[in-house]
């Protein structure tokens, strides 16, 4: 079973964090050690118990970043495709109307640069770079559209790969699977096009705001999904 198959534990920060855990890591120890001399060169200088909190606070922000809704990526993605929004268009000039709309095989990417600056006493001491790596691959989707929303999952089965860099140096890298329909909340519905174009109705949700963009807020960044067919490489 899947440790991310639920709407409740679909994130980035679940796929890293092997189970009996709060914080992801490797091997055992969190993702920013003390033995980690690679970033923390400044914090040598601080007493031990100065450090130790410095890096507990900073391995506890690393988890926020990492607080990512998959399904937030999927749905900002899916947002630019043209046959669901060409969909979505034709439902909403028939109200009432309802259609199934086959994706072919795809696959989509979403790369984010956050960082993290480390402060003891009001002086930053540290500045920790991340990159966060998601690709999706996504097969025989089969997606519901109703008044110009997203409403529902047929089918679908998705296969994820996280990778997750310090300093420009791959620490962690995991892979999971799991079946579409039933993880990615759509009730009422996801607006697949402009706001404008729906009537005064139920407050349904917009797939902007539906990604889960405040865990790259330090670094300035939104969390963009790229749509791109299926394509691969010999």
């Amino acid at each position: 079973m899947s440790a991310i198959g639920s709407a409740q534990t679909l994130s980035a920060l679940a796929l890293f964090t092997d189970p009996g855990q709060g914080f992801p890591g490797v091997a055992g120890q969190p993702l920013l050690s003390a033995q980690d001399g690679r970033n923390f060169t400044a914090l040598e200088r601080l007493p031990q118990i100065t450090r130790d909190a410095a890096l507990r606070e900073a391995n506890a922000a690393v988890a926020g970043l990492l607080d990512v809704s998959l399904g937030g990526v999927l749905v900002s993605a899916w947002r630019t495709h043209h046959d669901l929004i060409s969909a979505a268009r034709r439902t909403l000039a028939v109200p009432g109307s309802t259609e199934l709309v086959a994706l072919a095989q795809h696959q989509i990417t979403s790369a984010t640069h956050p960082y993290i600056t480390v402060s003891v006493n009001g002086h930053p001491m540290a500045t920790i770079h991340l990159d966060l790596s998601l690709v999706f691959d996504v097969k025989a989707l089969l997606a519901g559209i109703r008044d110009g929303q997203l409403v529902a999952l047929h089918s679908g089965h998705c296969d994820v790969t996280a990778t997750l860099a310090i300093e420009k140096t791959d620490v962690i890298t995991k892979r999971d699977s799991f079946q579409l329909p039933g993880v990615i909340p759509l009730n009422p519905g996801i607006r697949l096009v402009d706001g404008t174009a729906y009537a005064t109705g139920p407050a349904y949700t917009t797939g902007a705001a539906y990604a889960e963009t405040a865990a790259m807020h330090a670094a300035g960044e939104s969390l963009p999904g790229t749509y791109r067919p299926y394509t691969t490489s010999l």
